[in-house]
């Protein structure tokens, strides 16, 4: 059993770090996502001639790359914009909030805040400052679930914070996906120390509380040529952290742990224009609150 694995989230910087490296070598439909998101915009049920200014929600954002785009949607829509961010990490959040400087320029009815925290440091302050009542018209989590204390807990805050008729946007790694099919492995696993949340888990919890939604999957592809040629290059190790989400996973991990982790890549991947590429879809899924929900 590896019994000496460090959490990938417990070093903001080297998650951030290695976050880039894995959007370097991903490959994806920016479009065919993009589609999406304008198709999910009608997901909402509010009437939004009776609002004043719309209010999102985004948790995780990283460096805003995806959350841009939905901006852009949402104020060639709505004059009126607030944006309020979690994010943890102190530089993510810093190219994203000079990327939203450049958007005021174009939007003036845009405005955001910031708090750098985790999900949970910031569900329990506003948990604790009784804040709850603030109401969001759009919550976005993109790929943050996995790292909550509680799924359960977590989506109901979340729930409570969206305004009636409103909408959650989640995206999560597709179980169904070489990648998905890992993190259902690892993080269902008793004999694994570490455990994120799934998109499963996610499923069942909307199935559970009876919440209307929607869900579709979005293609995507990764390459991990480094990590199987070379594994124990720099590049090879950072990947192989990226989708353990641990710190020196090679060093740390047991061998037949290691071995395990390995095998999914190794006889998972196909050959494309000499690069080893694994499936790596996103699932994405919109939960709808109805306007006669309290």
């Amino acid at each position: 059993m590896a019994t000496n694995l460090r959490q990938l989230d417990s070093d903001p910087a080297y998650y951030h770090k290695l976050y880039n490296l894995y959007n370097e070598r991903f490959m994806r439909n920016e479009e065919e996502w993009k589609s999406i998101w304008q198709e999910n915009n009608t997901m909402y049920t509010f009437d939004d001639s009776k609002e004043d200014e719309i209010c999102i929600l985004s948790v995780g954002s990283g460096e805003g790359t995806r959350e841009l785009v939905i901006l852009d949607l949402a104020l060639k829509r709505y004059p009126k914009v607030y944006l309020r961010v979690v994010e943890p990490s102190e530089s993510a959040a810093n190219i994203f909030k000079e990327k939203c400087a450049k958007l005021q320029e174009s939007y003036p009815g845009f405005h955001a805040d910031w708090h750098i925290q985790t999900f949970d440091e910031y569900r329990k302050a506003e948990d604790s400052s009784k804040s709850g009542e603030e109401k969001f018209h759009f919550v976005l989590c993109l790929h943050c679930l996995y790292y909550v204390d509680d799924i359960g807990t977590a989506m109901q805050f979340l729930y409570q914070q969206t305004k009636p008729g409103g909408a959650i946007a989640i995206t999560m790694i597709d179980t169904k996906s070489t990648v998905g099919s890992l993190y259902e492995k690892l993080w269902n696993d008793d004999n694994y120390p570490i455990s994120y949340k799934s998109g499963s888990q996610v499923r069942m919890q909307i199935k559970n509380r009876g919440w209307t939604s929607k869900s579709r999957s979005n293609w995507g592809r990764l390459d991990v040529t480094p990590m199987i040629d070379a594994p124990e290059s720099e590049v090879g190790m950072a990947m192989l952290d990226w989708f353990t989400h641990t710190v020196n996973f090679r060093l740390t991990a047991s061998k037949p742990m290691l071995s395990e982790v390995m095998s999914f890549f190794e006889t998972g991947y196909e050959v494309k224009d000499g690069k080893k590429l694994v499936s790596n879809d996103r699932e994405e899924l919109v939960i709808t609150k109805a306007i006669t929900s309290d």
